[in-house]
């Protein structure tokens, strides 16, 4: 009975730290390293998105499309037209990059041959009013530091 116990123990620890270790987000990197990363960021507003469910085997496919419109560019050029896409297989993983949804954003994007793909697991930081949710400042700041590691960055 005992050592039924221990292994039922040991199966339930070992069930949650897996479940723990796949169905949580990774940390979002530094502010520095994602500007560095980064050969295109500004301030755009998502208004409309398109969705496209395409079925396939062995997962269906979710597409998310939307054209921005850029605000304020804080390194880079803004192409002329900024296409945002977002993809995921619709399977049993929990834990999944974000979908692109509707609001102002902070993005930070590296360019890929015609296209921009999201620099990193986020493809955006959420704007509320005028603070930058992720780094809990005011935009005008955050985008002040990005502008000065820009600067240091081309030294």
């Amino acid at each position: 009975m005992i050592k039924t116990t221990k292994y039922l123990v040991f199966a339930v620890t070992l069930i949650c730290l897996i479940s723990t270790t796949f169905a949580v987000p990774p940390a979002p990197p530094k502010k520095e390293n994602w500007v560095k990363q980064a050969d295109f960021i500004a301030v755009v507003r998502v208004t409309d998105i398109v969705e496209e469910v395409v079925r396939s085997k062995p997962y269906d496919i979710l597409t998310q499309t939307t054209y921005p419109e850029v605000e304020r560019v804080l390194k880079g050029t803004a192409p002329k037209k900024l296409r945002l896409e977002h993809r995921e297989t619709l399977d049993l993983i929990v834990c999944r990059p974000p979908k692109l949804s509707r609001g102002r954003f902070l993005v930070f994007l590296r360019r890929q041959g015609d296209v921009y793909a999201a620099n990193d697991w986020y493809w955006g930081v959420t704007i509320e009013g005028d603070q930058v949710c992720l780094f809990q400042k005011a935009l005008n700041e955050v985008a002040g530091d990005i502008q000065e590691i820009v600067k240091n960055q081309q030294k």
